[in-house]
């Protein structure tokens, strides 16, 4: 049994991603000379909208299938329980309302190119799934990673070789999740503050020696 789950249900990957971007987009808003409540909760709902993102994107996968009648009726399924997609949109789009502190979109553009191609590899690989093998591939892979005798798992060794396949590609695809916290992405940077002022440099002004002030260090 792989050892990358939290209580044998969640993957550590899931809890690392989404918990990333919640600081991300705190660390990139209190940059931003935000007020910590403001922080907090946009930080949350930055959160959410990546879960949501990487939910919509990891399931759409399969194909659009579930698609049915207008588009508030567009499902998407997640723990076996189809929901309406523009449920799913709504909270995915809600941190653009804080549209006044998106100062650029390259750090966020470049994370959704670099998830597209995890996922894009993915794809042509089988779309494994750990939690069912005997699923890849869903569709001819345009690149066999695994001998094409272990096509719906026939064997043990077939069922772990997939499994690990699945599992690496599901921990790998979930920088998805952490895209949006790039949104806020500071557009001169992160700022550290020195905070060591006995340290400062003194400047002269006549005869009076004043601390000179304290510039922070950018990334």
């Amino acid at each position: 049994m792989i050892s990358g789950f939290f209580q044998g249900q969640i993957l550590w990957a899931s809890i690392i991603a989404y918990a990333l971007c919640f600081i991300l987009t705190f660390i990139f808003l209190i940059n931003q000379k935000i007020n910590l409540l403001e922080c907090l909760t946009l930080s949350l709902v930055t959160m959410f909208s990546g879960i949501t993102l990487y939910e919509i994107v990891y399931h759409y996968g399969y194909g659009f299938g579930t698609i049915e009648g207008d588009f508030t009726r567009v499902a998407l399924q997640s723990s076996g329980i189809y929901q309406p997609l523009i449920f799913f949109s709504s909270v995915t789009l809600a941190p653009l309302l804080a549209w006044r502190y998106i100062k650029q979109l390259k750090p966020f553009i470049i994370m959704i190119v670099i998830s597209a191609v995890i996922f894009w590899f993915w794809e042509v690989t089988g779309y494994a799934q750990f939690a069912d093998p005997q699923w890849w591939p869903d569709q001819t892979p345009l690149i066999w990673l695994l001998p094409q005798s272990y096509v719906h798992a026939p064997t043990l060794d077939a069922h772990a070789a997939i499994v690990s396949l699945g599992f690496w590609m599901n921990s790998f695809s979930k920088i998805l999740a952490i895209a949006p916290a790039f949104l806020f992405f500071p557009k001169g940077g992160l700022t550290l503050k020195r905070t060591n002022a006995h340290r400062q440099p003194y400047q002269s002004t006549g005869g009076e020696m004043l601390p000179t002030p304290s510039s922070g260090c950018r990334i």
